[in-house]
């Protein structure tokens, strides 16, 4: 008659790592279709592989804990079973393999083994190990009992016969993507390398998450793209942040110090903070000097034309009303041609920075207020450009009281609506601007959006 000793081994409650995130269990995690002792767990934050079990055998020890030798013709049979977890019924079961004992390491190796145990159908299951072990110098047959749970597909592997392989990149295969049924293929356009979980861009292409194989073509700053294997704000050049590296980091989240954007739209350190005032000084000058060359133009016009047509002087304030509402719609007019000529694309593009002078005065100052406010940037840069908008009513008012009060002049209300025409012709594209870069803030926004559309795609 043969005696069986029956053990149920118990696992001590372990951390493990599953799909990037650590979970506590009491069962034993093993992989499904894949050898044990050459299976890795891949980490995401530290970007490597790890061993995951180093030795899975049996040692036969006395009752004194110590190892006992020499057990030639030994064998263990490798048994695994699926139970039902409310009925206690087993549903099936299955020999896995016979296991000879190791002369040279003095134990039974279940290192070697592959078991075949799905990991997207455990619900209601439980999946269990059973060795049995038979000796000669023994009378007793040795049967171990193990409750055991399959490890999901990590970051390179992909879901197929019930189980997880890994993506072979080596013929162009990966997959950067959890649960996958079945791998992507090398894109040689976009691409520069792969392994069997990540991707290596060629430069000008962006990538939002480390969890997404879609590639995005930098079609507006080839420069900002730096490559490589990097996602998110890390594929970006220094001093780039946000989706397709399209904004400045203002808030120096990266850690490399405040950037704002220039008038060529690319991301210069706030350190060198005499660029600012430089800018700034320079703006303001020419603003003032631009502004006193059209008054000074816009009276010698009007003089000459009264002179000429022999208007009379009660007349001067509705031709100079006339005068530059034509003068306006003349220069609206020549922008509207001068912008679809390609030719003379650099020269409207100067023009119109020298004349955008509250938004050209708010963009210099993004260093400044970025460190001085907890507001969003776009928000406080809207109101700055109401503000000077203001403001330069108020100064062109006051101005005009103070001639009439010296001279003792009749104030006409067509000054008024002269300065908010001229405010309106001159500002509103500025407005116009800031309101749609409110809207449209790219700010992490294309990472959301393809985070969000692959996260449907996964559940569909």
């Amino acid at each position: 008659m043969v005696c069986i000793q029956f053990n149920i081994i118990k696992i001590t409650p372990i951390r493990i790592l599953k799909q990037g995130k650590v979970i506590l269990t009491n069962k034993l995690m093993i992989p499904s279709n894949q050898e044990i002792s050459k299976y890795e767990l891949y980490n995401p934050k530290l970007k490597k592989f790890s061993a995951y079990i180093n030795e899975f055998s049996i040692q036969l020890k006395n009752r004194f804990n110590e190892q006992l030798l020499n057990f030639t013709n030994s064998t263990c049979q490798i048994m695994e079973s699926i139970i039902d977890i409310k009925k206690q019924d087993r549903l099936s079961s299955s020999n896995t393999s016979l296991i000879y004992f190791n002369q040279t390491t003095n134990n039974f190796d279940l290192g070697m083994l592959i078991f075949n145990l799905d990991p997207y159908n455990q619900t209601d299951k439980q999946y269990k190990i059973e060795i049995q072990c038979k000796t000669q110098s023994l009378i007793k047959e040795l049967l171990y009992k193990i409750k055991v749970q399959s490890l999901i597909c990590q970051l390179g592997e992909f879901n197929v016969l019930n189980g997880c392989l890994t993506c072979q990149s080596t013929q162009g295969f990966y997959s950067v993507t959890y649960n996958a049924t079945k791998c992507s293929i090398f894109d040689k356009i976009k691409f520069e390398a792969i392994t069997s979980n990540n991707i290596k861009l060629k430069p000008g292409y962006w990538r939002s998450h480390q969890e997404s194989d879609l590639a995005n073509d930098c079609f507006k700053n080839i420069e900002s793209y730096k490559g490589g294997w990097a996602v998110g704000d890390e594929i970006c050049k220094i001093g780039h942040v946000g989706g397709l590296c399209e904004e400045c980091d203002k808030h120096n989240t990266r850690g490399d110090g405040y950037y704002f954007i220039n008038d060529q739209f690319s991301c210069l350190n706030c350190s060198n903070f005499s660029i600012n005032i430089l800018s700034l000084g320079l703006s303001i000058s020419f603003y003032n000097i631009k502004q006193c060359i059209e008054n000074q133009l816009t009276l010698c016009f009007i003089k000459t034309h009264l002179k000429f047509c022999s208007y009379p002087v009660q007349d001067e304030y509705k031709l100079r009303d006339y005068l530059i509402k034509v003068i306006a719609q003349l220069y609206l007019d020549i922008f509207c041609n001068l912008y679809f000529q390609h030719s003379i694309f650099f020269f409207i593009y100067f023009v119109k920075q020298m004349n955008d002078t509250p938004y050209f005065l708010t963009r210099n100052l993004d260093c400044e207020i970025s460190q001085s406010f907890e507001i969003e940037l776009i928000y406080i840069r809207v109101l700055g450009m109401f503000t000077l908008i203001s403001l330069q009513i108020f100064v062109i008012q006051l101005t005009v009281n103070i001639f009439i009060m010296l001279t003792k002049g009749k104030f006409s209300s067509n000054i008024s609506s002269i300065t908010i025409i001229y405010l309106y012709i001159s500002l509103g594209m500025d407005l116009q601007v800031c309101f749609t870069s409110l809207i449209t803030d790219k700010v992490n926004f294309p990472h959301i959006i393809t985070f969000i559309f692959e996260q449907i795609i996964k559940q569909t």
